[in-house]
Order: structure tokens, then sequence, then C-alpha cells
């Protein structure tokens, strides 16, 4: 199994700051790494810088353009996954490919300067064509291209010509290429559009193997008949070698510590669904039930587990400066934005969590700890009700004072009993995914 020229492709739309994201790529470089030394990995994302820096692989956009929240970065040009290096964006492709030919040129500038919408729409037809001539050299070197968990197989962010389109057109080009194409552990929220069906049913038709996080992702897609013996399969984030990162440090007080994590949900600046109304009840009732925890003698501390949620905890604090605090609690400083590692390491510290985001959750989870879901998803709801946690996982919209301090205690009362759950689970799914990763790498005969 020692090949230094087999390359693999992990395909997601992360690189702005999902700490959820990253832990899944992170778990599969691992195992990748584990199952075949020597591999050549390359990442094609949303955001190539960040996932250069963040796993240290070369990495391709996913897409040449981007849709309402599905955001493209451009800013610092393609990186290339032979040389890892920068090199000039598609539109510069486009434009030295026309120049070849005068008429066409000549031709472009006038619909460019005389059509305005429809030039404009003539760009992004060249700049993708590009983008899928230069994807088609870059992957025909590559033995796999695996898509990896999350929630992929779906069109809130972006609508269908987001993820959905760049799945499909991915999918084409592993088929032209010969490259081998999985779906692993991946994840259905919304498909509200029947073109993003028709995209993910092409893509899923093309695959070489396909498996779900949840039962309910699977049948979501139950009118596609290909899938019906598809295998369901833990979340990816539980193949992380958790041994790797969590550290105990020494606790500057004996008194609990609750890990509470705000988001943006329907937040006008970052949601696609905007209700500030909403988003700004949301935010009062969380930090009312944190002045109910510190009158209680908790201490807090806050994290967020994706970029975008950062606002959140500003705004959370500073509704909590308008609110009188009678008891001996302390709110520690927010936890910044930062890496996988430093936020396991961080919550390996706590007692508690009051998360929204799944993988908020997950990895809070994965660390034996009892979550207080206040969910916005009903992926957070299945995933809450798989490990029997359904009692303590509350819909983001309708919780108020007594149902939340309710819930609150029984995962206090309940501790030892959800963390024998937890522990089981766990081991059990990291089982399970290790036997996949088994299957997948034995598919390509390494």
């Amino acid at each position: 199994m020692r090949n230094p020229t087999v390359k693999i492709g992990l395909l997601s739309p992360c690189g702005w700051g999902n700490l959820g994201d990253a832990a899944i790529q992170e778990a599969m470089i691992h195992h990748i790494k584990r199952r075949i030394p020597g591999a050549e990995i390359c990442g094609f994302t949303l955001n190539p810088e960040d996932t250069r820096k963040r796993h240290n692989i070369p990495t391709y956009p996913i897409s040449s353009f981007s849709t309402n929240g599905y955001h493209v970065s451009q800013e610092a040009g393609y990186t290339s996954c032979q040389t890892g290096e920068p090199s000039a964006g598609p539109q510069h492709f486009c434009i030295a490919l026309i120049k070849k030919v005068p008429v066409a040129y000549r031709c472009a500038k006038f619909i460019q300067h005389k059509a305005g919408d429809a030039g404009t729409i003539l760009a992004l037809i060249l700049r993708e064509c590009a983008h899928f001539g230069r994807s088609v050299r870059i992957l025909k070197d590559f033995r796999l291209i695996m898509v990896s968990g999350g929630g992929q197989l779906d069109d809130f962010w972006g609508g269908p010509w987001g993820q959905p389109y760049a799945l499909l057109k991915w999918a084409l080009i592993a088929r032209l290429t010969r490259t081998r194409f999985v779906f692993m552990s991946v994840g259905t929220s919304s498909l509200d559009f029947p073109l993003s069906r028709r995209f993910i049913k092409g893509a899923l038709n093309l695959a070489h193997y396909r498996s779900f996080r949840d039962e309910v992702s699977k049948e979501r897609l139950q009118n596609i008949a290909i899938t019906r013996n598809d295998r369901v399969l833990p979340d990816l984030a539980y193949s992380l070698p958790l041994d790797a990162y969590r550290k105990k440090c020494s606790r500057p007080s004996q008194r609990p510590i609750v890990a509470v994590s705000p988001i943006s949900y329907c937040d006008p600046r970052t949601w696609p669904k905007q209700d500030q109304e909403l988003y700004d009840n949301y935010i009062l009732r969380l930090a009312n039930f944190i002045v109910w925890l510190l009158d209680a003698d908790y201490e807090i501390l806050l994290f967020a587990s994706t970029a975008s949620d950062l606002s959140a905890i500003s705004d959370l604090r500073n509704a909590l400066a308008s609110l009188q605090v009678r008891g001996g609690g302390c709110l520690h400083p927010a936890i910044p934005e930062i890496t996988v590692c430093d936020l396991l390491t961080q919550l390996s510290e706590v007692d508690f969590v009051v998360a929204s985001r799944l993988h908020g959750v997950i990895l809070s989870h994965m660390l034996n700890l009892p979550v207080l879901a206040l969910s916005h998803d009903p992926k957070v709801d299945i995933h809450m009700a798989n490990n029997g946690q359904k009692d303590f996982c509350l819909n983001i919209e309708e919780f108020n004072a007594d149902t939340i301090s309710e819930a609150f205690t029984g995962i206090v009362s309940g501790e030892k009993a959800i963390k024998d759950v937890l522990h089981d689970k766990t081991s059990m799914y990291a089982a399970l995914l290790d036997e996949q990763y088994d299957h997948v790498f034995g598919l390509n005969a390494y």
C-alpha cells in the first residue's frame, strides 16, 4: 500500500471557518495517511487558501462562481493541486483562450459592452467552461475523489446552482477522467428546488459508492432507486483520533463550567433566511438563561463552532451587559476563532454544553459531554434522538425560561447516565466508520 503516486481528492463546501467541516476533513486526512502512506491529498473547497493553511494540503476551488450564501473565494487566485502555488483565475485563462481567435474575442468584447447583464452571463459561462476544462486536467491524475461528509446534499446555501450543481459537475469530471467518485456519510437538509433534486440525482447515479449519515437523509432521496441499498453510517467527525486532540489543563475553578455556543440563526448579516426580530428575541432568551446559570454559580464559556457565529457571541455579550447578575458565577472570555484542536482542548475542560449547530453538538458528545441542544434544523433533532438525548433537544424558536431551565436541570441530574450512553455510542460509531474506510479503500485496490 506504499504508492507515492496515489492522488486522492476531498470535496467539501468548506473553507469559511466551520469547525465541523474542518473536523471531517482532518478525520479523512488522518485515515487516508494511515491506510495509504505517501498518498497525495488535495482539497476541493470554497476557500482554497483557508483549506491549505488549516490542513496543509494543496487545494483547488470547487466552483468558478458564487451564489447567494455559497461564496467562492477568488481574492487570492486559484491554487494548483500539482504545485500548491497560486495561479491565474479562470477569467484570465478565458481571455487568453479567446484572444487566440480574434473574431471571438471581438464578439465577446462587443457583447460585454453592449448587453449589460447578458454580457455578465456570457462572462460567467466562459469562466465556468475554463474551470471545467482545468478541473478535467487536474483530476485526470487522481485515483479517487471523496465527497467527504457533512450536509452536502443541500440547496439552502446557494440554491441549486450552489452545492447541487457543483456535485454533478465533479461527478461528470470524475467520469470523464475515470476517477472513482464516492459519497461518504453525507447528509440531506434542504432540497427545495426541483433542479437541485435533478442535479443531486445525477451526481448520486454517477458515484461508485454512497453512504448517508442518517436514515432521514436517505429517505429524502427514496425516489432515487439506486440509493435503496446504500448504507447509513455515522458522521465522519466520529472518526477523529480524539487522543491526538484532547488535552487536559489545570482548571482555575472547581465550579462547574457550561460552554454556550450561540448561533447566528436568521441574523440578516449572515443567514439566508433573514428575520431580525426572531434573531434578537433568541439572543435575549439565551442571555436570560445564561443569567440564570450565573445566578446558580455556574461559570460560562462562550464558543463558536463556525466563524459566522462570532457576531452572535458579540451580540450575546452586549445583551448580558444590560442584565443584572446576582449569583457568584463568572463569564469567561469567549474562545476566539480557532482550530479544531484548540476547540476540543477547550471543551475538554467544561462540564456541560449548550449548542445549536450540529457539529457543536457532535464534537461535544465525542468528548462525553452532556449537551442541551437548541435545535435550528431537523438534522440536530435526528442526531439527539439517535443518541438517546431527545429530551434535551429544544426548538430554537420555541424554548422559554421554563423549558430551558427544566431541560438543563435534567442533563445535570442525569449526567452519569448520559455519559455512559455517549461513551458507548462514540465507540460504536468509530468502529463503523473504520469499516467504511476499509471498504472504500478496498474498492480501489491500492
